[in-house]
């Protein structure tokens, strides 16, 4: 799903999100394609090819994340807790925009 380029849309900040996944830019206006490497998108391309599940191993290895008690209602629900404790930690800049994170 992320990587399906026939739904995409650029924000007023010039950073372009495929599929429905606010708030991860895989690319700018400026460079609509990046190549997608562990070193400069690492949270793209883990979820890419790893799924919430590789994210998840992240979030517990960076900040300590434990699971919600009562669960998710779906992966994306999963992976947007994930980003958003991700986030807070300042090293991931494909995380925007800043906003998106901060004003929940």
């Amino acid at each position: 799903e992320l990587n399906d380029t026939s739904h995409f849309h650029i924000d007023h900040h010039g950073d372009l999100f495929t599929g429905l996944c606010a708030g991860l830019a895989s690319a700018t206006y400026e460079d609509l394609h990046p190549e997608i490497a562990p070193a400069t998108h690492p949270i793209f391309h883990r979820l890419a090819t790893r799924g919430p599940f590789g994210l998840r191993q992240l979030a517990i290895d960076e900040v300590g994340h434990v699971d919600r008690p009562d669960g998710y209602v779906s992966k994306c629900d999963l992976c947007l807790h994930l980003r958003d404790q991700l986030h807070t930690t300042g090293k991931y800049p494909e995380l925007r925009p800043s906003a998106f994170y901060t004003e929940q």
